[in-house]
Order: structure tokens, then C-alpha cells, then sequence
């Protein structure tokens, strides 16, 4: 099961937007981070959700895969820019946050985690 992150998890793991919100981006984790936000109302987030648990289970360790409600966390949502879901963000430190919308197959995801996040 993917987590679903809040704002709490998010400022301490990610990047605390109240303390560093004048800085540079700068990714907390030392480990590649994917965001998928999604809405429980939303189909493509449901049918897109297999392929990021795939994802979950094989990068298990390497990357960090966790989901955004944008309803109950609409601050994280915001300071991506998201304007709709599913939208999955890649974050890897040192690194400007890559920012891909709709679904992605799960040979997309492969070559993202490779190309974008260098696992």
C-alpha cells in the first residue's frame, strides 16, 4: 500500500515550505522521492494506482513513493503548480522537481526513475 502524505510528513521529509519557502528548492531526502497527487473522485488516479504500487514494490527501498490527497493537503499540490490528477512529480536532490500529468505506463515509470531520478 502507497502512502498517502500529508503536510506534517511532508515539511519534515521533503521540504518545509514554511521554514525554506523563501529559499531554492532543496529536497530533505537523501532517497529519489515520487509524488502522485490524485482525489478520490478521480477515475484516471484509480486506474493509474496499479502501476505506481508496481513501481512501489520494485523500487522498494531506492525510491520513495508516496500519494497526495489534494483535497485533505492542498498546500503540497500548490507549490507544484498541479492543475489536475493524477499528476506525478519526481524529486531527486540537488535537482529541479520533474513534473509529468495523466497516467504513465509502467515502462514510462521505468525510464522516469531512470532518466529523471538515476536509479
Amino acid at each position: 500500500m502507497i502512502e498517502v502524505i500529508g503536510v506534517d510528513k511532508f515539511k519534515t521529509e521533503i521540504y518545509d515550505f514554511t521554514k525554506d519557502g523563501d529559499q531554492e528548492w532543496v529536497l530533505r531526502e537523501n532517497t529519489p522521492v515520487i509524488l502522485n497527487f490524485s482525489a478520490t473522485w478521480c477515475g484516471p488516479c484509480h486506474n493509474f494506482s496499479p502501476t505506481l504500487q508496481d513501481i512501489s514494490e520494485e523500487y522498494k527501498n531506492r525510491v520513495k513513493v508516496y500519494r497526495v490527497d489534494i483535497e485533505a493537503s492542498p498546500e503540497i499540490p500548490h507549490l507544484f503548480g498541479v492543475m489536475s490528477v493524477p499528476t506525478t512529480v519526481f524529486l531527486k536532490k540537488g535537482e529541479e522537481p520533474a513534473i509529468a500529468s495523466g497516467g504513465i505506463s509502467v515502462e514510462g515509470m521505468r525510464a522516469a526513475i531512470k532518466d529523471l531520478l538515476g536509479v
